[in-house]
């Protein structure tokens, strides 16, 4: 936690979802670095650049399986929205995507939400597999870059969604953050 706040006092936060959460205004932007929150779900954790806004709802997932998402979200107004989440299909724990059909069903899923642009990586490294979405999303007449990874583990899928207006800076460090702090802070065996 000491060396995300110190990145966080470094830099500006910013945060992005698919639902807006509880926003701070620009000027208690400078304090946000100083309430950082740290949120563990499903033997993970992300640090947040203030208390988030949690959530847990019955969701059916880009893959077609129902099930129970449960995450927390934050957006710093006008700069960024950033969520968390962990996805637990209710048919148990089915082996995660092959590429092909996790770069369709993501494309499909992605357009859907307006997202264009999309460029795709895929990876499986030991028992992890991952699937990343960058891409653009147009919103007001303004352009944000949208970065929505997903991490398939046996009976769960952890997600990490980050969006910031394109061509800010403030809202592109922030992003890059709060994907760092996710991978400083996984818990669990496979650290």
């Amino acid at each position: 936690m000491t060396r995300w706040r110190a990145v966080a006092n470094a830099k500006a936060q910013v945060v992005l979802g698919l639902a807006l959460a509880a926003s701070l205004t620009p000027a208690n932007m400078a304090q946000a670095g100083d309430l950082s929150a740290e949120v563990a779900l499903c033997g993970y954790a992300v640090s947040f650049p203030s208390a988030p806004r949690h959530f847990s709802v019955d969701h059916v997932d880009a893959f077609g399986r129902p099930g129970v998402l449960r995450g927390a979200e934050i957006e710093v107004t006008d700069i960024a929205l950033v969520r968390f989440d962990c996805f637990r299909p209710a048919g148990g724990g089915a082996p995660p995507p092959g590429r092909d059909e996790a770069i369709t069903r993501l494309f499909e899923h992605t357009r859907a939400l307006g997202i264009f642009k999309q460029r795709y990586q895929y990876r499986t490294v030991g028992s992890r597999t991952s699937a990343v979405v960058i891409g653009e999303r147009k919103i007001a007449g303004q352009v944000y870059a949208v970065r929505m990874e997903f991490h398939f583990q046996r009976g769960m899928t952890l997600g990490l969604i980050a969006s910031y207006r394109a061509g800010n800076p403030r809202g592109e460090s922030a992003v890059e953050q709060f994907v760092e702090s996710f991978r400083l802070n996984r818990l669990g065996p496979e650290n």
